[in-house]
């Protein structure tokens, strides 16, 4: 087993269980969980986040910076609400 298929395995063996007890949640409670991860993915994802950043930023050149990342903190919380 390659470092590629273990990273993989350890993946699978911790997010299966997280992800039954996910889909037991009621949506009022499973939805600010998800938002709230979202928002932790927009900090901890650094490549995806300068990747958003730029996409939006060539998307609406007229937007401040500021409206920019809080632009993509939101697109962040929005794709991990819509997962669950």
């Amino acid at each position: 087993m390659n470092i590629k298929d273990l990273r993989r395995a350890v993946r699978y063996a911790v997010g299966r269980p997280f992800m039954e007890m996910v889909a037991r949640l009621p949506p009022f409670r499973g939805r600010p969980l998800f938002a709230g991860m979202g928002t932790l993915a927009y900090y901890a994802v650094a490549r995806d986040r300068h990747l958003s950043l730029e996409n939006l930023r060539n998307a609406y050149p007229e937007l401040s910076n500021g409206e920019v990342r809080k632009r993509a903190r939101r697109v962040f919380r929005h794709l991990l609400t819509n997962i669950f």
